[in-house]
């Protein structure tokens, strides 16, 4: 690509990087052993380094879709029925902004940077200052797509459940992001020690926590708030909203003030915006979905976050490898073209590192996808749903899924990073919420499938496809 390419990003350095770095260092592997130089990691220690955190995400997924199952028919969702639609947006929005900082500050830890404690408090106060910025403003925009898509839909607006969800949203993202952000330090710490890759171990785990801690706090809140308002008018929805517009500026200052998060508070909206909006058809998805398949609920989060733990892992590595071979976001071999990355055969052909944990994710995937599905049937005690007609429609579904994020995913960092923008806090966000969109979308297709052939292999006993007591009709 010429120089005169155009560019998202100013001529300064990503946000990954301080502004004094020393650019002149030879360049290091992809291990998780900051500044050192050591041998590449082998497609073994990767194997090895990431299989329990990756079991570890597989139960947190499990954990979040029992608690959407079981509080799909309770009274914050039952009362605020636009609370459906945002829960896979806002858990996918919210484990963006997780797994980006995830990825930035192992990118960071490769490059020796978090060697000291007090740049290591330095850069995590201000990374944690930036998430929150990022979850207030996430949180309302997603909520504003949320009720838009409803009045839409059901031509009436009410603005007590529309502050009711802004207020829950903003709270439930917001703590999680205290707890996640000090969660992430602590890992980022430990897999220095154990001398471990943080791309392979904390960005799934967070990834997984992320969606869990998130839609507890959200469900807590929302439940606390709704008790709360006895009437039409709820005064503790205004107050946190005030708390949280008086505070946005700090956190904008706090964050403007410091080169590792500048760049990514000044270009980073556009790519959470994207995500926005494709969760929120996730989530509109969704919503349409368990309106008529009840049980589709359990399932959701699992075929959605698997798939996009996965695509994070590779996508947090592909990131910390050109940050370290390469000097700034732009330079690439003189041999690498758009065209050689839009072959899906280089992403499956076992040609390099990157290319062989694409196969290796790929290939794990049907089995932890088996165990965590069969895991869900057991602790639900939904046994109708043990069938080979819908674990054989389920694993396909989750394996066309994960290859085509594998291959998406090499391509988004390399288009990125060829643009001259930081992929550690654009690409993500765009991965994380295709895998929530795809996720809706093929488990909605699957039962939907199944509805006609067999409905007994969805669990459906009855000549129709719905409860009786269905919650997501519009509010009156």
């Amino acid at each position: 690509m010429s120089d005169k390419s155009p560019s998202l990003l100013p001529n300064e350095p990503p946000s990954s990087f301080p502004e004094n770095d020393n650019n002149d260092q030879p360049e290091q592997s992809l291990v998780g052993q900051s500044s050192e130089n050591k041998d590449p990691e082998s497609l073994l220690t990767f194997v090895v380094q990431s299989l329990i955190p990756l079991l570890l995400a597989g139960i947190g997924l499990i954990g979040t879709g029992l608690l959407l199952h079981k509080w799909q028919n309770e009274i914050f969702f039952r009362q605020v029925h636009e609370a459906m639609m945002l829960s896979p947006a806002l858990l996918g929005l919210k484990g963006n902004l997780e797994m980006t900082l995830a990825s930035r500050m192992a990118t960071i830890s490769h490059l020796g940077k978090l060697d000291s404690t007090a740049e290591r408090l330095k850069i995590f106060g201000v990374n944690l200052a930036l998430v929150q910025c990022q979850a207030i403003v996430v949180s309302l925009f997603a909520t504003i797509i949320t009720v838009v898509t409803d009045v839409v839909r059901c031509h009436s607006f009410q603005s007590f459940d529309a502050l009711l969800l802004a207020s829950a949203a903003v709270t439930g993202t917001c703590l999680s992001a205290v707890v996640l952000g000090f969660l992430i330090m602590s890992m980022l710490m430990v897999s220095q020690k154990l001398k471990f890759n943080p791309d392979n171990v904390v960005t799934p785990l967070t990834a997984s926590l992320g969606d869990l801690v998130t839609f507890l706090f959200f469900i807590g809140s929302g439940t606390l708030y709704l008790t709360i308002c006895k009437d039409r008018y709820c005064w503790i929805s205004s107050a946190v909203l005030t708390a949280a517009g008086l505070l946005l500026p700090l956190w904008i200052y706090l964050a403007y003030k410091s080169p590792h998060t500048r760049p990514t508070l000044q270009w980073g909206w556009f790519s959470i915006a994207f995500a926005a909006t494709i969760s929120c058809g996730g989530g509109y998805i969704l919503e349409l979905a368990v309106e008529q398949f009840e049980n589709i609920s359990l399932f959701q989060p699992l075929l959605a976050g698997l798939a996009g733990n996965r695509a994070a892992v590779q996508c947090s590595r592909l990131c910390s490898w050109f940050f370290i071979h390469f000097k700034t976001p732009g330079e690439v071999p003189p041999e690498d073209s758009y065209w050689r990355r839009i072959n899906p055969w280089y992403t499956f052909s076992c040609g390099d590192i990157h290319s062989k944990t694409a196969v290796v994710l790929v290939l794990t995937a049907i089995p932890y996808q088996f165990l965590f599905f069969s895991l869900t049937v057991a602790v639900d005690g939904s046994w109708l749903l043990f069938n080979y007609k819908l674990i054989g429609f389920y694993m396909i579904a989750a394996f066309i899924q994960v290859i085509l994020l594998m291959y998406i995913t090499q391509l988004v960092v390399y288009v990125l990073w060829r643009l001259k923008t930081d992929p550690d806090h654009s690409s993500i966000p765009i991965l994380t919420s295709l895998s929530d969109l795809m996720g809706s979308g093929f488990i909605y297709i699957v039962f939907k499938v199944l509805h006609s052939m067999d409905p007994t292999a969805i669990g459906i006993t009855q000549d129709f496809p719905i409860s009786s007591n269905s919650t997501f009709n519009c509010s009156t």
